[in-house]
């Protein structure tokens, strides 16, 4: 990751913990009261920032701003782009399974999709509940599209791309064989003694091997604030910080803004965004060729027929 990329990300990631800790307390001004971090998830734009990142690098490699689709952050104002929660058909694709997906980011070329990205978050403490439903999604996501693909349903399949951002905190690094009594078969290996920042590791290298996605990234992040700090004490005291379970309850009670790659080599941005780059610096050079081309077309010219004998 270069300094310029890495700022970048430090950014976005601070973005990210910004946007979900101003929900939360917006809604508890307004008096309501939703379990956990969830008033910061039900929100929404906690990932607008990453998508603004990845849009800007696609703009940056040939894109036309007003073929790049994301629903922007709130403080961005350019009309091109997608405003904070509104819903654009250029980020809206086909599926055959379902009948349309809205992926985060698309860009579209000579007016077809080269370019579909897709963006999840998971936060703790409890990280059991959703880890397996990611994997499902992800999969999912990309069969359903290439599917659609398959059947007419889009020109061409446009280079896919999945980004996984995890909490970094105790229990998401904490190493679990798992269950053994609730199978009958054993599992991979590999997934033996893992924490689930591994698991997201293993799932975002395989999909990347398998060709599920042309390219994936995997970070995590550590949250820069206490849950907790803007509560009363009796709230404090009845909902303690999640860093307080049980299980963790003899670990330091720190939050320090902080984020790491979890494959900085395999799965990492730096690799990730040459990846897209290069798609889409191919894919609009292309496209202007054709544009030049039709501009410039004079019916009158000679061909190649008209110089044989």
């Amino acid at each position: 990751m270069t300094p310029e990329q890495h700022a970048e990300v430090e950014a976005a990631m601070r973005s990210f913990w910004e946007v979900r800790s101003k929900a939360r307390d917006a809604q508890t001004s307004r008096g309501v009261a939703e379990p956990g971090e969830r008033a910061g998830v039900t929100a929404g734009g906690h990932l607008d920032h990453v998508a603004h990142m990845l849009a800007n690098a696609c703009i940056a490699a040939g894109a036309a701003p007003t073929n790049v689709y994301y629903k922007a952050p709130k403080e961005v104002t350019d009309s091109s782009v997608v405003a904070p929660g509104s819903i654009s058909p250029g980020f809206t694709l086909p599926g055959f399974y379902r009948p349309t997906k809205m992926w985060d980011v698309v860009v579209r070329a000579n007016k077809r999709p080269i370019v579909a990205i897709e963006l999840k978050s998971q936060l703790g403490p409890s990280f059991g509940n959703n880890a397996n439903n990611r994997a499902e999604e992800a999969i999912g996501t990309a069969t359903d599209l290439a599917k659609a693909v398959k059947n007419g349903l889009l020109p061409e399949m446009p280079w896919i791309g999945y980004v996984y951002v995890i909490e970094d905190d105790p229990a998401s690094n904490e190493k679990s064989s798992g269950k053994r009594d609730r199978i009958l078969h054993p599992k991979d290996e590999i997934f033996n003694k893992t924490s689930y920042q591994d698991r997201v590791r293993i799932l975002c290298r395989r999909l990347k091997e398998e060709r599920v996605y042309d390219n994936t990234w995997a970070i995590a992040t550590k949250r820069p604030y206490c849950p907790n700090e803007h509560a009363t004490k009796s709230v404090k005291e009845s909902t303690p910080c999640s860093y307080f379970t049980k299980k963790f309850k003899d670990r330091n009670h720190v939050h320090e803004f902080g984020f790491k790659e979890l494959d900085q080599e395999l799965i990492g941005y730096s690799g990730f965004i040459d990846s897209l780059t290069a798609v889409v610096r191919h894919h609009c050079s292309l496209d202007r060729k054709e544009n030049h081309f039709r501009e410039n077309w004079d019916p009158r010219a000679p061909t190649l027929y008209d110089q044989t004998e």
